[in-house]
């Protein structure tokens, strides 16, 4: 416990990677395990003392909020959610990837899962989601020009193919 005590106050976090050893060699990260393994025979002293650490108990729901919170301040940034497969955060998480893990998973998430992303107008379906960026493209050319007719060799500032994708 006190070296994750150490690592918390130096990291900001109790979420020890998994092959993390301390300097003295302590199997830091092993030990975590551990006391997620056996939460229900732990004293609620101990679960208290690691809770006052923000413990992670479950790292797979901790990662799906984690990714969830980037994918809403994305939306909330960006009115969509069509993120790029290799876009990465600020931060540097991975946002691309974890979106086309939901669109994968869709089969087996959770109601609950799904129906926060919807609220966020989230396109389980890559394709359609092609399609939303490129309307998107579209609609702005139409409010710039009054027309549709998009040259095929035309491209947005920001170099999306728009003429191609009209085609």
């Amino acid at each position: 416990y006190l070296y994750l005590k150490k690592f918390y106050k130096s990291n900001g976090h109790s979420k020890v990677p998994l092959r993390y050893k301390t300097e003295e060699g302590n199997a830091l990260g092993n030990w975590v395990i551990t006391q997620r393994i056996k939460k229900d025979s732990l004293s609620h002293k101990n679960i208290d003392k690691l809770n006052k650490l923000n413990f992670v108990w479950d790292i797979r729901e901790n990662m799906w909020e984690e990714g969830f919170s980037h994918l809403k301040k994305f939306f909330e940034d960006n009115g969509h959610t069509n993120v790029s497969l290799k876009y990465k955060t600020k931060e540097g998480f991975r946002l691309g990837s974890w979106v086309n893990t939901q669109r994968s998973e869709r089969g087996s998430m959770t109601k609950e899962r799904k129906n926060r992303l919807n609220e966020l107008a989230f396109n389980f379906s890559i394709h359609d989601s092609k399609w939303e960026v490129g309307f998107s493209h579209l609609k702005k050319y139409f409010e710039d020009n009054g027309h549709t007719e998009v040259p095929i060799g035309y491209k947005t500032e920001g170099g999306y193919a728009l003429g191609t994708w009209a085609k």
